[in-house]
Order: structure tokens, then sequence, then C-alpha cells
């Protein structure tokens, strides 16, 4: 499935396609965190005093993952050295890359962006079906208890007794019952 997705984030609707899902069955392509699964002294020192939240927010959602052959190279390496090194994100021939690319940083407020990004590039990729279906307005059928009618699994929605109406609330109609008929006995 991570493989479709990242296709089609990658690819998007372009003609000029990158074989995304080939690519990462023969491991020629892997999933990076930009901001590292192991956070060192720098990660930290970036990401500020927060940096555990931060880390803990972000660290495997999508906004925090990409495309790249070079995983290995990267490692744990801070946002610049994974950025400007041979290689590196300043390098990246993927589209998914072009926003890292743009970026002095890596923090909560890059993540936030990409993130925002990410979701308007899906809604367009995968957009909300429309449909004029409107479901069928069922009345609520009226039976009389004199009636010779079957009542297991049936949700009663209100009853009348003795010609006064009542509409059950999210207690059992049961407890209802019992609470109307113990007031009038």
């Amino acid at each position: 499935m991570s493989n479709y997705i990242f296709d089609r984030l990658e690819n998007q609707d372009s003609l000029e396609r990158v074989n995304v899902i080939d690519g990462m069955q023969n491991n020629q392509f892997t999933i990076e965190h930009i901001m590292p699964q192991t956070l060192s002294s720098a990660w930290k020192k970036e990401l500020g005093d927060d940096y555990q939240a931060i880390y803990d927010r972000w660290d495997n959602r999508l906004a925090n993952l990409t495309l790249t052959a070079y995983n290995s190279s990267y490692s744990n390496k801070s946002f610049y050295e994974k950025k400007t090194a041979e290689n590196g994100f300043d390098h990246s021939g993927f589209r998914l890359n072009d926003f890292v690319k743009g970026c002095d940083q890596w923090t909560e407020k890059e993540l936030k962006e990409r993130s925002e990004l990410l979701k308007q590039t899906a809604l367009k990729l995968w957009p909300m079906p429309s449909s004029n279906f409107q479901p069928k307005v069922v009345e609520n059928e009226v039976y009389g208890l004199d009636d010779d009618n079957n009542y297991a699994n049936v949700k009663i929605a209100s009853y009348s007794l003795m010609n006064t109406s009542y509409k059950l609330p999210k207690r059992t109609w049961k407890e209802d019952v019992y609470r109307s008929c113990a007031g009038t006995l």
C-alpha cells in the first residue's frame, strides 16, 4: 500500500513518471525519515526544548517521510547534512523532495507546512466521490400492544400510554415504560 501511495504522491498525474513501485520493490528506493528515527543531539537542539513531543507527534507521519535512493548514507545526520550532502535532498530528482529543498531547517513549522501540502495533493489525487443518492425515508411504524407482533430486535422510538406520547431517551424502552407505568399506578 505504501508503494502505491508514494508512487501517486511522486508522480501525481504527470506523463513523466518515475517507476516508484518497482524501485521500492527492488530496494533501489526506500522511505526516508527526514527527522530520523533516532534523534542525535544536533536534532534535539534543532527541534528545541519540546523535541520529544515533536518527535512523538511527527516521527512516522507522512509529512516526515520521503523517498530516496541514498537512505543508508543519510542515517541520523542533521537536516543540513542530509540536505546539502552529495546526493542529499538539494540534489534529489524526486518531486516529493521539492518542498524539502526549499527549507533551511526541519522543525515542527516545516512539518506542518508539508503536511498541509501533502493533504492538498492527496485531496486532488483522491477526491471525495459525489453522489445524488438520497436514503429512503422510513416512516415509523405504529403498533398496538394488543396486536399480535413479535417485538424482538425492534427499536422503539416512542410510545403512547393513556393518550400521552412519550419519546424514548437513551435508556432502554423497558426502563422508560416501567418508569411511566410506575408513576400511574
